[in-house]
């Protein structure tokens, strides 16, 4: 799939998120606002959270501030949305949308309609069920209000948190890449939800 292609399907897709967010009992999306600033910086710091995903490394407030402002000012389309944590009306963390090299190099999709997303949440909330919560919903939301062929995202192989995630919201493996950060090759674990697995998932829910 084309980077003009994947470009079009962010479009779309972003759009339709600032429509109608997807939303679950604890979390919902939309958004960053300039108050949310200090909920973005907390988590953005976080050296292990770093670590395990695929941001840069910021060490400083004003690093975080630099980044804060792309994500607040980006153009069109927004591709960043921050996941609040309703009980408490704070941002936890970054569910953001991106074009991806592997789908563009990939023979088998090619020809398909798919995006790429990534998830980030602030230490101080792992443990809670809360990613996967989201994820589930958000993978739902977009096989429903989209007319996608596949969601794709992927983790570190030393990242087994994330793996259980993805697994739990119905991804699979699908194959392997290399994500260069900062001038280190790391081996990552490429995910793929298509509509079909996901048809197939929500009818043995109903049969059950």
């Amino acid at each position: 799939m084309s980077l003009d292609k994947q470009k079009e399907i962010l479009a779309a897709v972003s759009d339709a998120l600032q429509r109608e967010p997807p939303e679950t009992a604890r979390l919902q999306l939309r958004l960053f606002q300039e108050e949310d600033f200090s909920d973005f910086a907390a988590f953005m710091l976080q050296k292990e959270q770093q670590r395990l995903s695929g941001n840069r490394e910021i060490d400083t407030v004003e690093e975080a501030r630099e980044e804060f402002d792309r994500v607040l000012h980006p153009g069109h389309p927004p591709l960043d949305f921050a996941i609040v944590l309703k009980e408490e009306e704070r941002v936890v963390g970054r569910f953001s949308l991106g074009a991806s090299p592997f789908l563009e190099q990939d023979p088998m999709l090619r020809e398909k309609r798919g995006l790429s997303f990534s998830m980030v949440l602030n230490e101080a909330y792992w443990r809670r069920g809360l990613m996967t919560e989201l994820l589930r919903t958000a993978l739902g939301w977009v096989f429903a209000h989209t007319d996608l062929d596949f969601v794709n995202t992927g983790y570190f192989t030393f990242n087994e948190g994330s793996r259980r995630v993805q697994e739990k919201a119905g991804m699979r493996r699908y194959g392997a890449s290399v994500y260069e950060r900062d001038g280190k090759q790391i081996p990552t674990v490429e995910m793929l939800l298509t509509r079909e697995d996901w048809q197939d998932a929500a009818c043995s829910l109903i049969t059950e």
